[in-house]
């Protein structure tokens, strides 16, 4: 996975509550995506890939807030640190 790709998870995982909306989730997302112009589409597989193990997927918020916030930041960290 490129570095670029964990960063953007890396920011992402910091930005993640339990006490979030979904659409505060999808806000914080694409505001990560943005600020770093980066492709949705590539960072999404990627994602998808970290939490479900699949390429594709329901929108993240969605997968965010039926897993929850913790749970997926664990999954992301646990990836962060095995990608070190």
């Amino acid at each position: 996975m490129p570095g670029y790709i964990l960063n953007s998870m890396l920011t992402m995982k910091a930005k993640l509550k339990d006490n979030l909306s979904k659409d505060d989730i999808q806000t914080a997302i694409f505001d990560v995506l943005k600020k770093n112009n980066l492709s949705p589409r590539d960072v999404f597989s990627a994602f998808y890939q970290v939490v479900i193990g699949k390429p594709a997927g329901p929108r993240a918020s969605d997968i965010i807030v039926e897993f929850g916030a913790d749970k997926v930041k664990k999954r992301l960290q646990e990836v962060l640190q095995k990608a070190k």
